[in-house]
């Protein structure tokens, strides 16, 4: 009687995959705009019902491919949930290519990908913690520092501390500080107590670094 549940149970998973699949190949071309010119795509929908199975521990592994061409929508949503759902398969096998789409997403021109990406970037870190320490994203993650989005930015600390949290946290020396300083006031209430709980680290060296510092600090 158990192994024919399982059976059963399989079987309706395989049936929801391959309906997930035609729903991604049904979709591919249609997008529309809405009123604001914001184009709208029917995949979104679809993405998100690959998260949602993922969640119920369905293997969605056979969806690859899929969602490995959606990192290019043209559509910043789709980019983003296939971006998520990439990162979210807990497949070691894929970890190579989930740090390549990261490294080419935190650069995307959306910020919604490039904050989607640093979500992911912890992920793909608990899943395979060597692999992302010895690749090149800890520098991109620094260099995205100085993104122009500010949530961006409040993202990439949390990133940087939470991937470097064994080592102390992200790197604070006087160039990052008062980079980071002179931004506060784009930053809001909660991400400015963020920046400033990393800031604490920072040890000036000079008196003037000192009164530079109390200077912003008293403008927040």
């Amino acid at each position: 009687m158990a192994t024919e549940k399982v059976s059963f149970l399989e079987s309706q998973q395989s049936r929801e995959i391959i309906e997930i699949s035609q729903l991604l190949q049904e979709t591919s071309d249609n997008v529309t705009t809405n009123p604001s010119g914001l184009l709208l795509s029917a995949k979104c929908p679809v993405v998100k019902k690959i998260l949602k199975a993922m969640a119920a521990g369905i293997d969605v592994s056979s969806l690859f491919e899929n969602v490995v061409k959606d990192l290019h929508d043209e559509n910043l949503v789709v980019r983003g949930l296939a971006l998520r759902t990439l990162c979210s398969m807990r497949l070691s096998e894929y970890v190579p290519y989930m740090l390549e789409s990261l490294n080419s997403a935190l650069k995307d021109s959306s910020a919604y990908v490039r904050k989607t990406a640093l979500i992911s970037c912890i992920k793909v870190f608990h899943l395979s913690p060597k692999h992302v320490l010895d690749t090149t994203l800890i520098d991109q993650l620094y260099k995205t520092l100085g993104d122009r989005d500010s949530e961006v930015v409040a993202n990439c600390v949390v990133a940087l501390n939470e991937i470097l949290h064994s080592q102390g946290g992200m790197t604070v020396n006087k160039k990052i500080a008062m980079y980071l300083l002179q931004r506060i006031r784009d930053f809001n209430e909660w991400h400015q107590c963020l920046i400033l709980n990393t800031l604490v680290r920072y040890q000036p060296n000079e008196d003037n670094e000192i009164y530079d510092i109390m200077v912003y600090i008293i403008r927040i």
